[in-house]
């Protein structure tokens, strides 16, 4: 008997939360909206003054053709650790090899590369809208040192590795630069 009164009230609660459901369901699809239940902003009203217009230079443009060049470079990263791993007979899905440190640094120098690229990608664009010139530039830097970082990580010994990298990372400074510049001028700063 107490199953079934348990029962029994489950079920009412379950038909009262159906009947909720169907009550709201139907008061929802009742209501009709039409575009001027949204009205937008009008020109010169008050919430269009916090709006921001960004302006995009023209030279932004070496920055969208040097960002597709950098992905030759990841290209080419990866084909050397897949000629390499082909070669020494490193099965997929091992990263590292306990026996080869050769391939060991080439697998580095692409795993270090894929590591830095969204913050190079990040500052390219956004220091593009301040500089596209110099933006652009300090990208054709990076990818620049980043096949001399990869050269010098080929030869085996790991230290060669070192000048491309000092080198890629002041190229990141200076695309740091011009994007904090730019946040700076949309935010009025200067």
């Amino acid at each position: 008997m107490f199953a079934k009164v348990r029962t029994s009230h489950l079920q009412h609660k379950e038909d009262s939360m159906l009947a909720t459901v169907k009550g709201r369901r139907e008061q929802f699809t009742s209501q009709r909206f039409s575009i001027n239940d949204f009205p937008l902003p009008q020109s010169g009203s008050s919430t269009m003054g916090d709006m921001v217009t960004l302006r995009v230079p023209e030279s932004f443009g070496y920055c969208v053709i040097m960002a597709a060049m950098s992905v030759f470079l990841l290209m080419w990263m990866g084909k050397q650790v897949g000629n390499l791993r082909k070669k020494t007979g490193i099965k997929y899905p091992a990263m590292y090899s306990d026996k080869n440190n050769l391939f060991n640094c080439y697998q580095r120098a692409h795993q270090n590369t894929l590591e830095f690229y969204p913050t190079f990608l990040c500052l390219l664009v956004l220091g593009g809208l301040y500089d596209g010139c110099m933006s652009s530039l300090a990208g054709g830097v990076w990818i620049a040192s980043r096949i001399m970082y990869a050269l010098g990580y080929y030869s085996g010994d790991p230290s060669k590795r070192l000048p491309g990298f000092m080198i890629s990372l002041v190229a990141l400074l200076f695309m740091m630069y011009c994007a904090v510049r730019a946040g700076a001028s949309i935010a009025g700063i200067f």
